[in-house]
């Protein structure tokens, strides 16, 4: 079956992240047509609709700064861009499948969605769910790929556009293209990187499914990988790794806000961020103080750093 040769009908569903925002915007940047955004609800108020539309706040009656968001916001853009907004608390609810039935969607574009999706919803649109990861799928399959992918030392990641399925990021594979890291990238320029690239993968896939010439590939369970939402262990700086490996880890994951613990010398250290590093350096202690930190000798080089 086939999409008709106009624009497919498209439900964008996504976090109030930067990511998925990222992603919106490049989709609608490539002229894709969004009938929707959808975003998950909290369950925090038991009297919560399933289903509830987000309105913009009233501009007349709020002060500008008020109603302006400071980082990327998904919904936001959905406002700006005359596209309605809601939030559904469960996808397995039946007026959350009413809602979305109603649209009669082609596909369903999804960006970091943290619900799991019943199997009437995956069969829903003619063309399926169609979900934007960033890594080189099955590798890195999870919530926070980027996170595990400076954690392990990785040199390059990439971003992946699949068919969804019922499994965790386990679906058919429609396009994929590797990205370098660079020395130093903090996560959020990576993160906006691979959203950019997602999008036009996203739509470039979207076009192609319309025309019946992509071929969707299975996944091989034999090479995946999965990784969970990070712990604070997962934070920790041993001195046993390298220097180079300690500062990109910590550039690429300073914006998750909490601090590193160094394992130095029978103490723990808790910095900020990554300064600086030097690959061979040697110090001829274990650390030396400086006025807003510690150099900090790994194996091998040093590593320059801001105390928490």
């Amino acid at each position: 079956m086939r999409i008709a040769d106009t624009q497919p009908k498209v439900v964008f569903m996504g976090m109030r992240s930067l990511f998925s925002c990222h992603v919106l915007a490049g989709l609608l940047a490539e002229g894709i047509a969004v009938q929707a955004v959808i975003v998950p609800g909290t369950r925090e108020v038991a009297a919560q609709p399933a289903v509830r539309p987000l309105s913009p706040p009233d501009s007349a009656s709020e002060l500008p700064l008020l109603t302006r968001f400071v980082q990327p916001d998904t919904v936001q853009l959905a406002w700006e861009h005359g596209i309605p907004a809601f939030e559904i608390i469960r996808l397995s609810n039946p007026k959350a499948l009413d809602l979305l039935r109603s649209w009669q969607p082609d596909v369903i574009a999804v960006a970091c969605f943290n619900q799991r999706f019943p199997s009437e919803l995956l069969h829903l649109p003619p063309y399926g769910c169609v979900n934007v990861h960033p890594s080189l799928l099955p590798a890195y399959r999870g919530p926070a790929p980027l996170f595990w992918v400076f954690r392990n030392g990785e040199d390059t990641t990439g971003v992946t556009v699949h068919l969804m399925d019922e499994g965790l990021d386990s679906g058919d594979v429609l396009l994929q293209k590797r990205v370098a890291i660079p020395e130093g990238i903090s996560g959020e320029t990576l993160e906006r990187r691979c959203a950019l690239i997602g999008a036009e993968l996203m739509a470039r896939a979207l076009r192609e499914l319309r025309a019946g010439t992509l071929r969707p590939r299975k996944q091989q369970d034999a090479e995946s990988s999965y990784y969970p939402w990070p712990e604070e262990k997962d934070f920790v700086i041993s001195t046993a790794r390298s220097a180079r490996w300690a500062f990109r880890f910590m550039r690429g994951v300073a914006h998750w806000g909490v601090p590193f613990p160094i394992e130095v010398a029978g103490q723990r250290l808790y910095a900020r961020e990554a300064v600086s590093y030097t690959p061979d350096g040697r110090l001829g202690a274990p650390f030396v103080a400086t006025r807003d930190g510690w150099w900090v000798q790994c194996t091998p080089g040093t590593l320059r750093v801001r105390r928490w």
